[in-house]
């Protein structure tokens, strides 16, 4: 019944607008007068089923923090969507089900295809197989040929202007070259849609949808970053970027904004973490080689480091993170490995050689007890390392089963001096939350080490 009645309301809402359209032609006068009408009541549709939808959402995922226009680095669209959706029926929807399995390869698509083979091998539309089938199609039709052939170059010939438009005066998005201003451009459809498009599918993926030909454009000039919206999210993405919001809103110094590119969770208003990467990378001595992250929360460190050539392990047995490490190292297409036992299940009869070791929690939760204590002191003897960077908080009063080691920092580094090959320390800095950093080294990398 509801179905009848959506289908029927649609059937007419077509016929009202098909009447429009030909009173327009029939009364040029009066027909300007019902199309300003006609756009005006779509567009007021329009925005309530985009306050309705975004009102839907946020009760079944709190709070949104949607943009309508996102700048995205075209070599992050790698997929076309197998299923194109109405952009202006299905703006901010929340759809379960296996659309987005159905996609392929954006740079395997025949349009991309023929941009490429126009602009970059200097080939002519018509030896193109996008140009051969749309003529082909449109033949089928038993239309005239000539007025076919006519109609398809016109065609061509304007994506031949896009593409030198584009390359002389930079891709903008629709809102910069649109003639509405103030309220109309918040109002007006085109302005909001028309820009490219893509749907976000359950693991992030960015699923091209309409714009095909700009994006192809924007591929071949090497365009750094280009407007997209985005129409359709996944439910499971849904879910999984709600769980994400929840986590930090409790731990807001967890390190994240800056290892994530992903454009829908970019924008999440969440502080940064309270040990910057700069601090780290320019204490570290040129190598590149194995780096080990102990307690690695998210991973923030391990998506920083791989940037630079690292092959990081990731050490993360609380449950609460382990979720989201594996969610968001998969989303960002890393290749770090991550261990989600403890630091000494890990590393039983392994050769534990790394350039680098991260600790930047001190080693606090493994001196809970005088057996984990001694499994410590194992581990770091048998470290055949470069160097450590440790981090120490200072803290007036011990806590409850703290050890002394735990919050007082030069005992931890004596410590660590004592029973690893290491034996030379430098102090790295101070965090806005009283934690002190050190990098702890061998001698023998005095000489030669090379600062970033």
């Amino acid at each position: 019944m509801k179905k009848y009645l959506s289908r029927n309301l649609r059937t007419k809402f077509v016929n009202y607008r098909n009447f429009f359209f030909t009173l327009r032609d029939k009364h040029p006068f009066l027909g300007i007068f019902l199309r300003h009408v006609y756009y005006f009541c779509y567009n007021i549709k329009f925005l309530i089923q985009k306050k309705f939808l975004l009102f839907k959402s946020r009760l079944n995922y709190g709070k949104l923090y949607f943009e309508k226009t996102y700048w995205i680095n075209p070599e992050k669209l790698q997929y076309v969507s197998g299923i194109r959706f109405d952009k202006w029926g299905n703006y901010l929807r929340v759809l379960g089900g296996d659309w987005d399995s159905k996609k392929n390869l954006f740079e395997e698509s025949i349009f991309y295809m023929a941009f490429k083979e126009r602009f970059l091998e200097d080939k002519k539309w018509e030896q193109t197989k996008y140009y051969e089938g749309l003529l082909e199609r449109q033949l089928e039709k038993k239309s005239s040929q000539s007025k076919i052939i006519k109609i398809i170059d016109e065609r061509f010939r304007r994506f031949e202007e896009l593409y030198f438009d584009i390359k002389e005066k930079g891709f903008k998005s629709k809102r910069e070259i649109s003639k509405h201003r103030g309220w109309f451009t918040r109002t007006n459809i085109s302005t909001i849609l028309d820009d490219i498009s893509a749907d976000v599918g359950r693991n992030g993926q960015l699923l091209t949808g309409h714009g095909k030909h700009r994006l192809s454009i924007a591929k071949i000039l090497n365009i750094p970053k280009i407007p997209v919206t985005l129409i359709v999210r996944h439910k499971n993405w849904m879910e999984f970027r709600a769980n994400l919001i929840q986590f930090l809103k409790k731990n807001q110094r967890v390190n994240y904004k800056e290892m994530i590119s992903h454009p829908d969770l970019r924008i999440l208003p969440f502080k940064l973490g309270e040990i910057p990467f700069k601090m780290l990378k320019d204490n570290i001595s040129n190598i590149k080689g194995k780096l080990l992250d102990i307690g690695a929360q998210l991973g923030y460190f391990c998506h920083k480091f791989e940037d630079l050539g690292y092959d990081c392990v990731a050490i993360e047995n609380n449950p609460l993170y382990t979720p989201l490490l594996k969610k968001l190292k998969k989303i960002e297409n890393k290749h770090f490995k991550i261990v989600t036992t403890s630091i000494f299940d890990y590393c039983n009869d392994k050769d534990l050689k790394f350039e680098v070791v991260l600790a930047l929690d001190g080693f606090k939760n493994l001196l809970c007890n005088e057996e984990s204590y001694e499994k410590l002191i194992q581990f770091l003897k048998g470290l055949k390392i470069n160097e450590l960077i440790l981090g120490v908080k200072q803290e007036r009063e011990k806590k409850k089963f703290q050890s002394d080691l735990a919050v007082n920092p030069k005992k931890m580094v004596d410590f660590i001096i004592n029973n690893s090959c290491l034996d030379k320390t430098l102090f790295i800095g101070k965090t806005k939350s009283r934690r002190l950093i050190f990098r702890l080294i061998t001698s023998t990398l005095i000489d030669n080490t090379s600062f970033r």
